[in-house]
């Protein structure tokens, strides 16, 4: 079983939930204490040096552990490399988790609850740019915004004349200008003024907010 597959059986559907500090479970993906999440869908938990049998069989039952020691079986399986049923991905060697398999962005909440600090600095993201004050350009999906949204003018002075095009038919076939979620996943709302961190996320992504639209 490769990795992706692994990750692939651990995780597919993307939930919304919330990583608390209690010990009552909250939603799919929750933190029973410091230092330890479960994901009742993957069926495991995880400290920070990754998938632990003994947690899984403590907050989830013995059937739950019973299933992660068969995976565990796999050679190719790596207990401090994996993505929860929300899109979350953590790497204990690393000491990080993102909010997705794809995505440089960290999760602030998983990684704070299995690792109890951030890391000093967020792995940035090559295809987002900041050319210029008030303004984000996604190299890979093709577009410049400004506060206003979604921009041809930029996009054609910052990607060239082919984006331009291609995002202006886009828009004539219904692309909003004003809703977006960039590469690495930072969702932008500009009735909202506002980026959140993921795709209907609740944490606010402030570097971003603060480039597009000041504060």
């Amino acid at each position: 079983m490769t990795r992706i597959a692994f990750n692939a059986l651990l995780g597919t559907a993307l939930l919304a939930s919330a990583f608390t500090a209690t010990a009552a479970p909250s939603g799919t993906v929750y933190s029973p204490y410091k230092g330890v999440l479960c994901d009742k869908k993957s069926g495991f938990c995880a400290d920070e040096q990754g998938i632990s049998m003994g947690l899984t069989k403590e907050y989830l039952g013995a059937d739950a552990e019973k299933k992660m020691t068969e995976i565990a079986r796999d050679s190719s399986f790596d207990a401090s490399y994996y993505t929860m049923s929300d899109g979350t991905t953590c790497k204990s060697k690393e000491r990080i988790c993102t909010t997705g398999k794809f995505s440089d962005t960290v999760s602030s909440k998983a990684t704070l609850a299995l690792f109890g600090k951030l890391p000093a600095t967020a792995k940035p993201n090559k295809a987002i740019t900041f050319p210029t004050a008030g303004v984000i350009c996604d190299k890979a999906s093709g577009f410049c915004a400004d506060s206003q949204g979604i921009s041809m003018g930029l996009t054609k002075e910052y990607l060239g004349a082919a984006a331009e095009a291609k995002m202006t038919k886009l828009v004539s076939e219904g692309m909003t200008t004003t809703t977006y979620v960039l590469i690495n996943g930072v969702d932008c709302d500009h009735s909202k003024k506002v980026c959140m961190a993921e795709r209907r996320g609740t944490e606010v992504e402030r570097r971003y907010t603060k480039q597009l639209f000041g504060g």
